[in-house]
């Protein structure tokens, strides 16, 4: 059994100059290379992305190509051949199995937030609503994959909610929304920080842990089997 993984550079992971969709559409790019060299048509990378505005295309291609991720000597987006572009290898790596990523993908186009929203009166409303979080969703996996280390003494990955911000632009809502989601399908186990006492007599939480569920050996085994579902994160 060959297992097809897909590496994303980390400074691209944690460049703070570009957003999780622009990270997402080279995730995307590096998924349809050979050789770092994607050929694709505009429309089928679109379909890939499930975006459908090509400005939108057009935007996260060139600010990937002005950081120095990918290369391409169009200016417009071709209509009616397709594109080549180079994707520019920079430095140490995180790998994801391809299984990994398609699910959490799929389970992340619809994750339940809560939002409000003010009535004729001015006053909060509470309401559910379904939110598109796969970009977010599959970067955030990949800062995961990336920090973890199973040498480490807590032997997880343990990075802050404000890092976590400040380095994808994640909102805190977010962050716990997808956490719980990627936990409930076993794609990532979440392990809620204990709380402890500082010198000063404050009580303080530590940070989540996270273990990636990533295919590990040659014959398919992932890193863990199971966890409890009902882990509050």
């Amino acid at each position: 059994m060959k297992i097809s993984y897909i590496q994303m550079p980390n400074n691209l992971i944690l460049d703070t100059n570009l957003n999780t969709k622009a990270k997402y559409l080279y995730l995307v790019l590096k998924m349809s290379s050979t050789d770092n060299i994607s050929i694709i048509y505009t429309k089928t990378l679109l379909k890939k992305l499930q975006w459908s505005n090509t400005k939108t295309l057009k935007k996260y291609l060139t600010q990937l190509k002005h950081q120095g991720y990918i290369q391409y000597d169009f200016n417009k987006l071709p209509k009616h051949k397709p594109m080549e572009i180079k994707l520019l290898p920079k430095g140490y790596y995180t790998e994801l199995d391809r299984e990994i990523i398609h699910k959490t993908i799929e389970i992340c186009k619809a994750v339940k937030i809560i939002r409000y929203t003010k009535d004729n009166n001015n006053n909060n409303i509470k309401k559910e609503v379904l939110a598109d979080l796969k970009e977010d969703a599959i970067i955030l996996l990949y800062l995961y994959e990336m920090y973890y280390n199973e040498n480490f003494s807590c032997g997880y990955a343990c990075p802050s909610y404000e890092h976590i911000y400040k380095t994808l632009k994640i909102r805190q809502q977010n962050i716990t929304a997808i956490n719980k989601t990627l936990h409930d399908n076993y794609i990532c186990k979440c392990i809620s920080g204990t709380y402890h006492q500082d010198d000063d007599g404050n009580i303080r939480q530590h940070n989540n842990r996270y273990i990636p569920n990533k295919i590990v050996t040659e014959d398919g085994k992932t890193r863990y089997k199971r966890h409890k579902v009902k882990n509050k994160i």
